[in-house]
């Protein structure tokens, strides 16, 4: 395994399989350590750790149910890894961890949409809280900052603007410079 401290590190959530191992096995192909999150696929996240070794890269596998925003405290635990590969943050967050129900709209339970919610959209969000994400938007952007409310409130005003009224359906970017 590298031993190096430049290497980038990315954490993946919801590693074990699908997407998620794929991203972190492509991302480890192209040298980066990866730690990765799992609810419970124990083995199949061993084999991935096992396999992003086999690319000479560092890994971690950390058990976290991202649906459940009490255990973030554990995802403490980064930082004590990542004080062990060298630096004190990572460079990339991806929120991978997800389900799907099959079930319409209509037939989908209060306790289901729960569920979803809390998994796709409460998890990141308490995640996002708990880790570096702040850090390390500021190093990406050019403002050197993450975004704020007040920085998308006039973007919005400026679309609804009646002199502007033949711009619709347009992916506008507002993202500080992250994207330049």
């Amino acid at each position: 395994m590298s031993t190096t401290t430049t290497a980038p590190i990315a954490v993946i959530t919801g590693g074990s399989r699908g997407l998620g191992r794929n991203a972190a096995l492509a991302l480890a192909a192209d040298g980066s350590d990866i730690a990765l999150t799992y609810r419970s696929q124990a083995d199949e996240t061993a084999a991935v750790v096992a396999e992003i070794h086999k690319h000479g890269r560092r890994a971690h596998a950390l058990q976290l149910d991202v649906a459940d925003a009490d255990p973030f405290a554990a995802f403490a635990q980064l930082k004590q890894v990542l004080a062990g590969w060298g630096p004190s943050q990572f460079d990339a967050l991806v929120n991978n961890a997800g389900t799907g129900l099959h079930a319409s709209f209509a037939d989908t339970t209060p306790a289901q949409f729960d569920g979803l919610v809390a998994i796709h959209l409460k998890g990141p969000s308490f995640l996002r809280d708990n880790a570096q994400v702040d850090a390390m938007v500021s190093s990406v952007t050019a403002l050197g900052r993450p975004g704020l409310p007040d920085d998308i409130g006039p973007a919005v005003a400026a679309l609804l603007a009646p002199g502007i009224a033949w711009i619709n359906a347009q992916r506008i970017e507002v993202s500080g410079g992250m994207l330049i």
